[in-house]
Order: C-alpha cells, then structure tokens, then sequence
C-alpha cells in the first residue's frame, strides 16, 4: 500500500509533449484509417490503483474506534485519535500513509492524563494549524488516574491547562467536559461563549465522589447562558451541582436559545423548571432523569409547554427513604399537551399503566420501563387495561423493558405470548424488552 505514484502520462518537466504525428506525416500504426487508439491512463488515474490509498483511509477512520471501549455506546463518534497511540506510528511508516492519517490525526482528542495535556500543548504551541483540525474533543480529570488523587495545587494547575487546551481550540464544535477544579483561571465561561459548539456535555462527578480539589461550578445563570448559545444544538449536564438556598434561579433576559436537544440529570427542581421554559419554543429531543419528587403543578406546567417536542424519556427512580409512596405520577395528567410527540419512553414512577388511555394522537412509540421483581403482573395489568378500553391506540409499537432475571423467574411465555396477540389485534406491537430503546435518539456529536 505504497502512496500512488505521480501520474505517467505527465511530461517530465522541461521536455516538450511528445505528439501522435509521425515525421513524415502519416499517423502512427493503430491510427490508420483515421481512428485514434483509445490514450492509456497513468496510473496515478486508476481507481484499481488509487484503491488501496482509499482502503488505509477507511482503516485508519475505523482504528481509533477499536481503542475507545470506555466510551458509551451512543458516543461512538467520540471515538478519538489519542485513544489509539499506534496511529501515529503508522503515520510514520511512509509519506502515503502519513497523508491517510493526517485527516484523521488532531481531529478529535481526548485528554486525561497530565502527560497528555503537556504534549497536546507543546506540539499545538509549536504547530497551530493542528490545533485548527481539532472539531472535537473530551477534557478533564478520571475517577481512577493518579491524577485524581493528585493535591489540591496540582490538580488546579492540571486543570489551567485543560482551560488552555480549550482556549486554543478555535474551531470546536463538540465538547464533553469532565470534572475539574478550580486553579488561577477563572475564565471557563467566556472560554465556551467563544467556541462555535455545536455540542457540549457537561459530565462533572457528584460532589460525593472524592475529588482533592474545590470544583469548578457553573450557577444556574452560567447554565441558562450557555444552552442559549446560537450555533449549539445539543446539551447534556449530567452532573448534580448542589447550590445553596441563596441561589438565583431566574433567568438573564435577552437569551434566545435555539436548543433542540437536550439531556439533564437533576439535582436541582427550581433550576430545571426554568430551563424548561427557557428551551420550550426550541426543544425536540429530551432526556430527563430525577431521584426527587419534582413539585407536581409548577413542573407539569413547565413541561406542558414544550408543545413542540418529538422524543421524551422521563425517568424517575426516586429512593424509598425519601417519603412513602412519593412518585412522579402527576405526568399524565400534562401529557394530552404534548401534541407533536411521536416516541416516549417513562418509567413506572412516571406513569401507571393507565397511561395507555391518555396518549397524546401523535405517538407512534411507547416504552415502559419496569425493574420491579414482579414484571409478570405489569405485563397482565397492561392486557387488563386493552380489554377495558375500546378507545383506537394511536401507537404502531409498545416495548416493556424489564429486568433478564425477573423475567425468568416470574413471566409465563404464554402470557407475554396472550398479550401480543391482544395488542396485535389492536394494530400495536408489542414486545418485552431487557435493554432500553433509543428514545430520544440524541445524536450526540456530528463530526
């Protein structure tokens, strides 16, 4: 898999172009009868030749992929060049190969590791167009490096350089941002205000988990700005900020956001309300998982507003030591509202089986998701539920997810077999599942 040789039917340079005449005027032999010979190509031309060049490209695309098994499923497009060390030494093999792996090369990084982040800076510094390449990338500190136990002055000086690495990345469209703590910079917000993201994930850790350092927080203004940025299109705060009771939930005015997806794990009910409303007029895709009994009025009428949603999960898993029978069962009284929705996904804290007589017109696809030790009873109250109402169900598929295990201890074939006869009958399918749908299919990063 030799790089192409230059095209053959170039003349050398400084060399007239040899002609199709003979000297004395006649056409050569295969021109006769006025005819010409079909001209070879050169083989820089072929496609059979180019084709090997074209094969390394795929190859070297699909490596970093190979090494990225910590990634989730749904981030496979993060799958980064740092994530597989070999790359660069394959680059080095010959011009051609270093020619396939440039474009894949700095186009999306990860970094965790100290020495990562002192060698990322150095080449950057020495070459800035490299830095230019980079659309994607994934900073901050691991539970599990050295780097996370690290003192609270070397881990601030760690993460002055993770903010250095991002103020040199000019052209990043899509960020995920891991914990870090506070050092000498203060600049993290004006930093991703100046960025043309396109996505940004903001994963910090649970302020439970044992981090050396004060952590670097965003308050609920910083948030609000920040999902109001015009370019981005996706935002995930999967992080449990816990803010005083001081804190000013209300939101700057001015802000325009054009969000259209958007996942959050709660921590902090006031702020989420106002979010909601903030992100209605933009917001289609929404994931949504709380262990608080969210207050019923303000929080269904916040999330009846998002009227012009197309996917919703709402997941509620809410410990029994919070409060006897606290649930989040006020949802279906909100749902009608939503009246653009094709795909919902809810779990039995979020609704009763009963939700099957209030589903919004529009809905293609409903997801139940039961982890109770019982899975048998749900799926018999769900035929009950068929049997009693006569009213058209607008869904085309219905998907109970359970636990593998309960199922097997507890689920009758027959019965699963009954209800999906009962369903299908009704034009539904129906099926029991053990993993989660894909609802809402964020996309996460578009690279």
């Amino acid at each position: 898999m030799a790089p192409n040789k230059e095209d053959c039917s170039e003349p050398p340079h400084g060399k007239p172009e040899r002609t199709n005449s003979h000297p004395n005027g006649t056409k050569p032999h295969g021109c006769q009868h006025g005819v010409d010979r079909p001209k070879s190509r050169g083989s820089g031309q072929s496609p059979a030749l180019r084709l090997p060049t074209e094969i390394l490209l795929r190859v070297f695309e699909f490596l970093p992929i190979l090494f990225a098994h910590e990634i989730r499923e749904d981030l496979v497009a993060w799958s980064v060049t740092s994530s597989c060390p070999n790359l660069m030494n394959l680059s080095l093999v010959c011009r051609g190969w270093r020619q396939a792996a440039q474009g894949i090369l700095y186009h999306s990084i990860t970094l965790a590791r100290s020495e990562q982040v002192e060698l990322f800076l150095r080449t950057i510094r020495e070459r800035p167009d490299l830095a230019d390449r980079v659309t994607s990338a994934q900073l901050g500190l691991i539970d599990g490096t050295p780097e996370w136990s690290w003192s609270t002055e070397k881990q601030g000086n760690l993460s002055d350089q993770f903010l250095e690495v991002i103020s040199r990345l000019g052209n990043l469209r899509n960020l995920l941002l891991r914990a870090l703590t506070q050092g000498k910079r203060r600049d993290i917000h004006e930093l991703i205000s100046r960025l043309p993201l396109e996505c940004l994930m903001l994963k910090f850790y649970d302020t439970h988990l044992d981090l050396q350092g004060s952590r670097l927080l965003f308050s609920p203004a910083d948030i609000y700005r920040t999902v109001s940025k015009p370019k981005l299109q996706v935002f995930e705060l999967n992080w449990r900020p816990h803010w005083d009771d001081n804190t000013d939930y209300e939101i700057p005015s001015d802000l325009e956001p054009a969000l259209r997806r958007l996942s959050v794990t709660v921590n902090s009910p006031p702020g989420l309300i106002h979010l909601m409303r903030l992100l209605a007029p933009s917001l289609r895709d929404f994931n949504l998982y709380t262990e608080h009994a969210l207050e019923p009025e303000a929080t269904g009428e916040a999330m009846a507003s998002l009227v012009h949603l197309h996917e919703l999960r709402f997941h509620s898993q809410i410990s029994t030591s919070v409060g006897a029978g606290e649930t989040n069962g006020w949802f279906c009284n909100y749902l009608p509202a939503l009246k653009k929705l094709k795909r919902l996904s809810v779990s039995d804290q979020v609704a009763q089986p009963s939700i099957l007589k209030r589903l919004p017109a529009s809905l293609d696809v409903l997801e139940y998701i039961y982890w109770d030790r019982r899975p048998d009873a749900m799926i018999g109250v769900f035929e009950e539920i068929l049997e009693e109402s006569q009213q058209p169900l607008p869904l085309k598929e219905f998907f109970v997810a359970v636990d593998e295990a309960a199922y097997n201890e507890a689920v009758d074939e027959d019965l699963v077999q009954q209800v999906t006869y009962s369903f299908a009958k009704r034009g539904v399918k129906f099926q029991v599942t053990f993993e989660l749908a894909d609802i809402p299919r964020i996309g996460w990063c578009q690279i």
